[in-house]
């Protein structure tokens, strides 16, 4: 796996490097850690890189440091591109002092354009214990299982699948199922969860599906809450007008979800997005 660890020295940006180093990664997989000098400040990079060894001390990965300069997001999203990184990680905030929402501004951006998978991580959830897959049945969130299977957490994290189907409206009884607007019926969607959940128990891994009736990107964030998930998982729609069509269900449900929630959250998105 190729990682890119996009890292600015704060506390925030650290605690991703924290979960790295908690990850089981294998001695073949590499992290590259870039941080980018904006010219707004004077940046220490040889201490960025010293913090970031220290926090990544724990891994088995190769590891390889990188200084760019001009634009964070750019050049965070230029070396995505250039090194084929499989999987970005990235602070949830860094060191500017955005107030209005609860990611950072060059995060938002990163987790918008990114050609490869993305995890932004909370600096209090470096620990993966829980793990939270919103599925849908449709190809972006079965990508995310998959992806999932394949994540190197430790043997001990449980995985909690989660459909989250429309609200029942009083007075109006619903005899058959509810299409979802991806075109998938409800029943089916449990029965993906349902095979998807015996995927992961076949896997080894301790594994409960659940369903709940509501808005998406607020029941992912509630349910989350309330289970003290460490990390959201999400497949991640592309820009396709097809795509487009489906945002608010895994689009702009994802970027809320990455935005709003208190757990980390691993956006998935395939290749050719």
């Amino acid at each position: 796996m190729r990682i890119l660890y996009a890292t600015d020295g704060s506390p925030q940006a650290r605690s991703a490097g924290v979960l790295l180093s908690n990850l089981i990664l294998a001695q073949n997989d590499r992290i590259t850690v870039v941080t980018v000098d904006d010219q707004s400040a004077d940046i220490d990079s040889d201490g960025i890189f010293k913090g970031a060894s220290e926090d990544l001390s724990g891994t088995s990965a190769i590891i390889e440091t990188k200084v760019h300069k001009g634009y964070a997001d750019e050049e965070i999203l230029g070396e995505c591109q250039d090194s084929s990184a499989d999987l970005l990680v990235i602070g949830a905030k860094g060191t500017s002092d955005a107030r209005r929402f609860l990611l950072g501004g060059v995060t938002a951006r990163v987790i918008r354009y990114a050609p490869c998978s993305v995890l932004v991580v909370r600096p209090d959830k470096a620990s993966i214990r829980k793990v939270l897959l919103a599925f849908d049945g449709t190809g972006p969130s079965c990508a995310a299982s998959a992806a999932l299977l394949n994540f190197p957490l430790t043997p001990e994290a449980v995985v909690y699948l989660m459909a989250v189907l429309p609200p029942m409206y009083p007075g109006h009884p619903q005899r058959e199922p509810v299409f979802l607007h991806t075109g998938v019926d409800e029943l089916s969607v449990i029965e993906k969860m349902s095979r998807t959940r015996d995927d992961f128990i076949a896997a080894g891994r301790r594994a409960v599906s659940h369903t709940v009736r509501g808005e998406t990107a607020s029941s992912i964030i509630d349910y989350a809450e309330a289970q003290d998930i460490d990390l959201i998982v999400l497949g991640s729609h592309g820009t396709s007008l097809a795509e487009r069509f489906h945002r608010f269900l895994l689009g702009s449900v994802a970027e809320k979800v990455a935005r709003y929630a208190s757990a980390s959250v691993l956006l998935v998105r395939t290749p050719g997005e």
